[in-house]
């Protein structure tokens, strides 16, 4: 999928995409969260990965009505 020019569809994709980094970040920095299986280096990691991944999207300049304040707010959570 390119991101240069991309489709509506595309766009679409893309954000789909951020607002699951959006739910993953939200979910693993709750208060009280705690993993049976990840360690608490691999949930930072996770973290960090798709914190990194929302920060290349915002600075997209390719969006056209999405609201973009859920990935910042993502961004700025931890």
């Amino acid at each position: 999928m390119s991101i240069e020019n991309p489709t509506i569809e595309e766009i679409q994709h893309h954000y789909s995409a951020c607002l699951d980094s959006v739910n993953l970040i939200n979910e693993l920095t709750s208060p009280g969260f705690k993993h049976e299986v990840l360690t608490n280096q691999e949930i930072e990691e996770c973290i960090k990965a798709n914190v990194d991944h929302l920060k290349i999207m915002v600075n997209q300049d390719f969006w056209t009505t999405e609201d973009l304040t859920p990935l910042k707010n993502a961004i700025n959570r931890k």
